[in-house]
């Protein structure tokens, strides 16, 4: 099973940590629940919430940040919790040592969640 298939499986049932043990929000595409990492306007899914890995200034989602994804040089990104253990390292940091861990991009894993919104010709 390849990660992207994983991540799909894992919908509304994963959650995503930080190292210093702060929940990250639930990796879901509910874009109404309010603990979703899709959630614009939640504190996990949006460009402003402060525990969103999406806001570019916060300590979760900066450049910058310590336990960032975003940041190349994080040795403390975040991780998949999945059935209450550790099972992937959400990281752009492809140096960092992961204890075995496999890594899946940010982006990539955001892409997963994020609904795709169609227009279905037959209810037009």
């Amino acid at each position: 099973m390849s990660i992207l298939e994983f991540l799909g499986d894992i919908n509304g049932i994963a959650q995503l940590w930080a190292p210093d043990g702060q929940f990250l929000g639930w990796l879901s595409s509910d874009w109404f629940d309010q603990t979703s990492i899709s959630n614009p306007s939640g504190l996990y899914g949006s460009s402003s919430g402060i525990y969103s890995i999406r806001n570019p200034s916060g300590m979760y989602g900066s450049a910058s940040g310590m336990y960032s994804p975003y940041n190349i040089n994080s040795l403390y990104p975040p991780v998949i919790v999945y059935r209450g253990q550790p099972v992937l390292v959400v990281t752009k940091n492809p140096c960092v040592l992961t204890k075995g861990l496999p890594i899946v991009d940010p982006d990539l894993m955001l892409s997963v969640y994020t609904k795709q919104v169609t227009l279905d010709p037959v209810a037009a």
